[in-house]
């Protein structure tokens, strides 16, 4: 799902894409930010348009992704919306979207790697806050490690 801001919208991200199979290997749950192309295609195996959907403007916008690591079903997803990016400066939350399957649900048992992937207005990232709003509960808080 490709979610986009209008143009000149400053608040939250201007496009967000989740996916079943993280196409970054990194640990979950973990939050990182990409500030730059190079780092981005060190970690990616292609351009941020086929994580995206769209280019990222690498002088104006900073690329977060947030995976939950390995799970043991196709059921978790993990997602985010417009406007789910909230605060500035030293405190800066992100809502997301977990679903997981109920106990009676039939699911596919497979491995999968959940994450959500934003690309958002460039800002100081100091402490950050990822926050499932089915929940409530925090699913990670900490200092992102930002990749320039």
């Amino acid at each position: 799902m490709l979610l986009a801001l209008a143009a000149g919208a400053v608040a939250g991200p201007a496009l967000a894409r989740s996916h079943a199979q993280c196409p970054w290997r990194g640990e979950g749950p973990v939050l990182r930010v990409f500030a730059a192309e190079a780092p981005w295609r060190e970690a990616f195996a292609g351009p941020e348009e086929s994580v995206l959907g769209a280019p990222v403007d690498w002088a104006a916008q900073d690329v977060l992704v947030f995976a939950l690591g390995q799970q043991r079903t196709l059921g978790v997803t993990v997602a985010a919306e417009p406007g789910d990016l909230a605060g500035t400066g030293r405190h800066t939350r992100l809502d997301v979207t977990i679903t997981r399957p109920g106990p009676d649900d039939m699911v596919a048992m497979a491995l999968s790697r959940p994450c959500v992937v934003l690309a958002v207005p460039k800002r100081t990232w100091s402490r950050v806050e990822v926050r499932d709003r089915t929940r409530g509960e925090v699913v990670w808080r900490g200092r992102p490690k930002v990749r320039r």
